[in-house]
């Protein structure tokens, strides 16, 4: 639980820095592509990596401090007056995966075979480019994926001491949440109450929410770019 709790605190709180910095965004979001950015180019500098994560949190700390909120008045006065209804329709499936993802071990075979592992071997070697993806520790099976979310993930294990796979769930299903909160922006609150009770997302075994799968994390940052550019 300890990497569940790290995760719920320390993501947001670096979005929020983020925030302060750019303007409104999607907070756990902000705050997970921030930090896999951070470490990821640290790692290839071969800077040690968890120094550089408390010190990035003693940044967003400080930048919580003394930097006044940013942001277009007119932006913020577009977002739409929440009903309690939808509020509670959105959180509800994000709620009940939370607490699955504290207890149900990890199942999905892309999960299990590839981004976990590879978390692990970047916890275990603290670097990304150390003996495992280099074929020399054992096979790194598709060494071409992307590393943003396994160098979070990570870090995460760093952080605590454990390289369990519940250690790091509640960073799918936290991003999952991000994005639909971060929707009723554009789309009013009920369309994005939607989006964690679909079927594909809330509950299938392969790339949903309980899954290690990358691609509710890729398909939120691409749909909060789009929304971004409209």
């Amino acid at each position: 639980m300890t990497g569940a709790i790290l995760t719920a605190i320390v993501f947001p709180l670096i979005g929020a820095a983020v925030q302060r910095l750019t303007g409104p965004g999607p907070r756990f979001l902000l705050g997970l592509g921030a930090s896999g950015f951070v470490l990821y180019v640290a790692m290839v500098l071969h800077i040690p990596p968890l120094p550089l994560a408390i010190g990035l949190v003693a940044a967003a700390v400080i930048t919580l401090v003394v930097r006044r909120s940013t942001g277009d008045p007119a932006l913020r006065d577009r977002v739409p007056r929440a009903s309690v209804a939808a509020t509670v329709v959105t959180a509800a499936p994000i709620g009940l995966l939370l607490f699955a993802s504290a207890v149900l071990p990890l199942r999905d075979y892309d999960g299990r075979a590839f981004w976990v592992l590879k978390a692990k071997a970047i916890a275990n070697e603290k670097a990304v480019d150390g003996p495992f993806f280099r074929g020399e520790s054992g096979h790194s099976p598709k060494n071409e994926y992307p590393l943003l979310v396994p160098v979070v993930a990570a870090a995460v294990m760093m952080a605590t001491g454990d390289s369990d796979d519940l250690q790091i769930r509640w960073i799918y299903v936290l991003a999952l949440g991000s994005f639909a909160f971060h929707a009723r922006r554009w789309t009013g609150p009920w369309p994005p109450a939607l989006i964690a009770w679909l079927p594909q997302f809330a509950i299938a075994p392969e790339g949903g929410a309980l899954s290690a799968y990358n691609d509710i994390i890729m398909a939120a940052f691409v749909a909060c770019a789009l929304f971004e550019l409209i």
